[in-house]
């Protein structure tokens, strides 16, 4: 398994922060950009979220890392 970075975590959490900006202006952002509705921005700011966090627990090396091996195995 891999060692905790603090860089890694300090990226995760701005990560975090734009997901939690989205979440928080979603309805400007849908009336502005008029990609999509309302739902699909709150979707987009909770899945950015979670990928912050995976990247600041570090988790996002091993999940890279298996799925890289799945697609060099097969061949």
């Amino acid at each position: 398994m891999s060692e905790f970075s603090f860089v890694w975590f300090f990226i995760g959490m701005a990560i975090v922060a734009v997901g939690a900006l989205i979440l928080r202006y979603y309805n400007k952002l849908a009336e502005i950009t008029s990609v999509g509705n309302y739902s699909r921005w709150q979707l987009t700011g909770f899945i950015i979220i979670g990928a912050g966090f995976l990247v600041a627990m570090n988790v996002h090396v091993f999940i890279l890392n298996l799925i890289v091996q799945s697609i060099i195995s097969g061949y």
